[in-house]
């Protein structure tokens, strides 16, 4: 999904209804406030490998947490040039199959923890995204 002007939220946009989404990038949508609770719902996007969120300067968040079993598959998580989410979901750091959360470092050092346990767990995948090159991230 590609430069939305008027896109303020993905639910009911019916992507959990799509059982073998893979990828999902959500680049340059201006208005996008939040992601939609459905991203941390069990059952939704089973087979979701990677998540890019690209230049959403009016995100504040994902969900507000990740329920136990949702995004199993899930591999990759970046968040770049969205300055306003300053938290991430709770239960993310349990998902086993995640590997690596990509942002700009400024971000990373922004964002507030509920807890130590979380925080030490998800800076153990943390990957600072170094350059940005005509929308490919280095």
């Amino acid at each position: 999904m590609k430069s939305s002007q008027i896109l303020l939220t993905l639910s009911g946009l019916g992507l959990a209804r799509l059982p073998n989404l893979s990828e999902i990038e959500i680049e340059e949508c201006l208005l996008l406030t939040e992601m939609g609770e459905e991203f941390g719902r069990k059952g939704c996007f089973p087979r979701l490998r990677k998540l890019k969120l690209w230049m959403l300067p009016s995100l504040e968040s994902l969900c507000s947490s990740v329920e136990e079993g949702s995004l199993p598959m899930l591999q990759t998580l970046t968040i770049s040039r969205c300055m306003k989410v300053k938290a991430l979901p709770q239960g993310l750091g349990n998902l086993k199959s995640l590997e690596h959360i990509r942002g700009e470092k400024e971000w990373w050092n922004e964002i507030s923890w509920r807890n130590e346990e979380m925080k030490n767990h998800l800076h153990a995948k943390y990957m600072e995204i170094l350059e940005i090159h005509d929308n490919y991230h280095v």
